[in-house]
């Protein structure tokens, strides 16, 4: 197999740190709204999850698809869940063309200030004609996005361009506990920043970007 160079992807700090992007994943999904609506918009048969992680929303979706899960780090996949994994990048996928149903991203790589022309090109490649393409990030102008010295919300200008919809889904980051709240803030926005404003819950805004192939 071809290794990955580190240039070929965007190092993700859930790499180094699992425990944090558990506390992340169960935070920002609370109430599981973005699971049920990708369990609504995702049709059966293959799917793959680009981006995956450790594979926490894969392996939370219904059980009749069949999952594969596409990860370009080599410590995030968790081996014990029941889907497929497969090691590679958005932009360069090792499957045939028009193999699966659907594919979908979850605050992975099609992230504002990438380049995401080859990653979307490369999806379209693998996906159907008439399969369905689903990008979830942050939609931005919440409590959440305020914290960030730099724009941390959705290119909607760039999805829309594309061809793809939108709806929102209004949430919250919702923390298990203060120590967690600190620990993933601290790492996000910085301890000088977030000192005087950890708490459980944070207002936040999801936004789900749907495509037909």
């Amino acid at each position: 197999m071809k290794k990955i160079k580190n240039e070929d992807y965007i190092h993700f700090y859930g790499s180094d740190h699992k425990d944090l992007f558990e506390i992340e994943r169960k935070a920002m999904d609370r109430d599981a709204l973005v699971i049920k609506r990708l369990d609504e918009l995702l049709p059966n048969g293959r799917v793959v999850d680009i981006g995956a992680g450790n594979g926490y929303t894969a392996s939370r979706l219904t059980k009749d698809r069949i999952m594969t899960c596409v990860e370009p780090s080599t410590t995030m996949p968790n081996f014990d869940l029941p889907v497929n994994w497969v090691w590679g990048t958005a932009e360069k996928m090792p499957f045939h063309d028009n193999y699966f149903d659907a594919a979908y991203s979850t605050w992975a790589y099609f992230l504002p200030g990438v380049d995401k022309t080859k990653g979307l090109a490369e999806v379209k490649r693998v996906v159907k004609k008439d399969g369905l393409i689903i990008v979830v990030d942050n939609a931005g102008e919440d409590e959440f996005c305020s914290f960030a010295d730099s724009c941390i919300s959705s290119d909607k200008e760039f999805y829309e361009k594309n061809g793809f919809s939108s709806e929102m889904i209004k949430t919250s980051f919702r923390f298990d506990s203060l120590k967690e709240s600190k620990a993933l803030m601290w790492t996000f926005f910085g301890k000088e920043k977030m000192k005087d404003n950890i708490k459980l819950e944070y207002e936040y805004k999801v936004i789900i970007y749907s495509l037909k192939v």
